[in-house]
């Protein structure tokens, strides 16, 4: 998950003087990857750190929204949520 973020970091930053056209084609990759996520054993999306109601909410997100940036925002918040409790 940790080369997944920094990956997610890395090009979240080189898109920072492209247009819509580009962020939209980036959006939509970043779709079919979470899509592929949904398509894993639930033991492997555990060792991910990621549920499959996140995935699912990621994936039903609007176009001009990263899902893999959204679902790696709603599954940390989760852990670190989880970690407070104990």
């Amino acid at each position: 998950m940790n080369d997944y973020a920094h990956h997610q970091a890395t090009v979240s930053g080189s898109l920072e003087g492209e247009g819509i056209i580009s962020r939209l084609i980036h959006n939509f990759q970043a779709r079919r990857t979470v899509k592929q996520l949904s398509q894993m054993d639930d033991y492997i999306l555990r060792d991910l750190g990621v549920t499959r109601e996140e995935i699912n909410w990621a994936y039903s997100q609007p176009f001009y929204v990263n899902a893999a940036n959204a679902l790696e925002d709603r599954s940390s918040t989760r852990r670190r949520a989880n970690l407070c409790r104990g």
